[in-house]
């Protein structure tokens, strides 16, 4: 089993809802509370999974894409970040501008899930979706050429506050820092395996493959902790 987590708002489900018909996963609707889990290790997880994807997107318009479908509380719960602040959007722009970093949860959820990994784990960026669908696949081992780029809904990010943008911004820039590193552990992990992630795209730009399904490390950016 492939468990497939995001925080929400990012296309988890229209991948879950392509690929639960090739491999068993989580629920596509998250009737089983597995979709958002904060941590790997929720004990919901079956003993069964040996393998996790993580879903990431813009994580600024994702929140505006859950507040827009009216789930902002619900999922800032699943995420158990503060719960407060998501009683609307612009107490949570306070708490935010307040304490200069992300408060919805959507970090501690992408550092339980990509920095300490449970199982080999592959962080999937949906907006390269098209240049790494094979390397998804290789990763499950079934199909998936049929994924595309799915269209976001356009957001006025001049209701956002400056400070708040560049709050997500960084905290964009971190994750992906972090996903490139989990890849290539993912990478070494399962090179001698069935199924072996060959497509650098995934775990740096600078990376380069060579012979003998041998790939070079990319120097992982500096990424200051908050």
């Amino acid at each position: 089993m492939v468990i497939i987590s995001s925080p929400g708002g990012m296309g988890c489900s229209y991948l879950l809802e392509s690929l639960e018909r090739r491999i068993a996963t989580n629920a596509f609707d998250d009737s089983d509370r597995l979709k958002h889990c904060p941590t790997p290790y929720d004990s919901r997880i079956p003993a069964t999974c040996t393998r996790a994807v993580f879903v990431w997107n813009d994580p600024l318009k994702a929140i505006l894409s859950l507040h827009r479908r009216g789930w902002l509380s619900v999922q800032c719960q699943k995420l158990e970040g503060y719960l407060f602040a998501s009683r609307s959007c612009e107490v949570l722009w306070e708490m935010t501008s307040v304490f200069s970093r992300d408060v919805y949860g959507i970090e501690n959820q992408a550092a339980n899930w990509i920095k300490a990994p449970r199982w080999p784990t592959l962080f999937f960026d949906m907006r390269r979706i098209r240049e790494s669908r094979d390397a998804l696949a290789n990763f499950l081992c079934c199909d998936a050429s049929d994924l595309e780029l799915l269209p976001r809904t356009t957001y006025d990010l001049t209701t956002v506050p400056a400070d708040v943008q560049q709050v997500y911004q960084r905290l964009d820039e971190k994750v992906q820092s972090w996903g490139e590193e989990c890849n290539w552990r993912t990478l070494r992990t399962m090179e001698h395996g069935h199924c072996t992630i060959l497509d650098p795209a995934l775990y740096g730009r600078n990376a380069e493959r060579q012979s003998g399904e041998q790939v070079s490390r990319p120097s992982p950016r500096h990424v200051s902790e908050r």
